[in-house]
């Protein structure tokens, strides 16, 4: 009896957090906190106390900042512009980064399709262009590479186009004499010299920008990279910029460069995890996380962990690995807990519920 009247509690919770949260329909703007000095705390709209804030993490008009005397940091508004928090004391984001501005900051749409082809290691699955918007009419095309293939035929496919090579890298950058269109879609296909193809799979495609929207797109790279940020604070602000666009290709590039010649942060694996999983790349995805994940242990960055073990929970799910996804759950739901946000322990409920009854 009791158990049944917390389940019907939980239920009545949910179903009143799904009334109260509009859907997002369009895109919702976002700010970064950087340039983090002494003790700067942070207080979501939903948590009870102030926890310590790291940087790169991304704040809401919604929540609010604490700095203790001779603390210091600064907010990357969504609009591009740069506000200095005064210290010490309590500001609103809000304050310094109104939510009426336009912002060229903003969250993607989660609606990019699941196929199982990208996360296939015996495939050449693209990597990119994928599920992506690209600024150039001639893209690097890149795919999976397949151990002991030493030559791949590569078909570019759409509008007014018909366009084949041969290759013995898995990457190739198109040079066919048919140009691209601008918003039209294209897709590639890969076969390996083994006969692994992609030929008969989903092939998710990409589209080439208008002039107009590159134009804009461009601007507002220029005008970011000069507010004069820092490496790794530059390297996140343009990754969003890019995401906030649907160029996710091109925030791919930019954050495994990253990686590649510097120490990065956990938010940084995170945010490159988040984009292999925005075009559909799940394994690449789990393997960004893993490592983000061990980075905010190590920062002891709470938030990051959760919202860490909830992604890993989800590409688990969608890669079958139904236990894996449980504990990754679970695990999330503590470290929710652990910040004080009832809301979303509540709501992971649901998934763990969901798992639970398949397994």
């Amino acid at each position: 009896m009791k158990r049944n009247l917390v389940a019907t509690t939980t239920f009545v919770v949910l179903c009143l957090i799904t009334l109260a949260t509009p859907a997002l329909s369009n895109p919702v703007g976002f700010n970064l906190i950087f340039a983090i000095n002494g003790n700067v705390q942070i207080k979501r709209s939903r948590w009870t106390r102030y926890k310590k804030v790291y940087a790169g993490t991304l704040v809401n008009s919604s929540d609010k900042l604490r700095l203790t005397r001779g603390a210091s940091a600064k907010v990357f508004c969504s609009n591009l512009s740069i506000w200095t928090l005064p210290s010490p004391g309590v500001s609103s984001i809000s304050r310094g980064c109104p939510s009426g501005s336009r912002a060229v900051l903003r969250r993607p749409n989660s609606n990019t399709s699941f196929t199982r082809a990208g996360n296939n290691p015996n495939i050449p699955y693209s990597i990119a262009p994928r599920n992506s918007k690209i600024l150039t009419p001639s893209p690097r095309l890149r795919w999976n590479a397949i151990a002991g293939v030493t030559k791949y035929q590569v078909r570019l496919s759409g509008p007014g186009v018909d366009w084949k090579t041969e290759v013995s890298e898995p990457q190739v950058v198109y040079s066919g004499k048919e140009p691209l269109k601008p918003e039209y879609r294209y897709w590639f296909t890969v076969t390996a010299d083994n006969g692994a193809t992609t030929e008969n799979q989903n092939k998710p495609g990409f589209t080439l920008m208008s002039e107009a929207e590159i134009s804009r797109v461009k601007a507002e790279i220029v005008k970011l990279q000069q507010q004069g940020l820092k490496d790794e604070d530059e390297t996140i602000a343009l990754a969003h910029l890019y995401r906030s666009n649907e160029l996710y290709s091109d925030a791919i590039d930019l954050l495994s460069g990253f990686i590649q010649k510097d120490k990065a942060s956990a938010i940084v694996y995170q945010l490159l995890g988040s984009t292999y999983q925005q075009v559909g790349l799940d394994l690449l995805a789990r393997e960004k996380y893993l490592t983000a994940l061990k980075l905010a242990e190590t920062e002891k960055n709470l938030e990051a962990q959760a919202t860490i073990q909830e992604s890993l929970g989800e590409v688990d799910f969608s890669l079958d690995n139904l236990q894996n996804s449980l504990q990754w759950y679970q695990a999330a739901q503590v470290s929710y807990l652990r910040l004080r946000n009832i809301r979303k322990t509540l709501k992971l409920q649901n998934n763990v519920n969901k798992i639970k009854a398949r397994i």
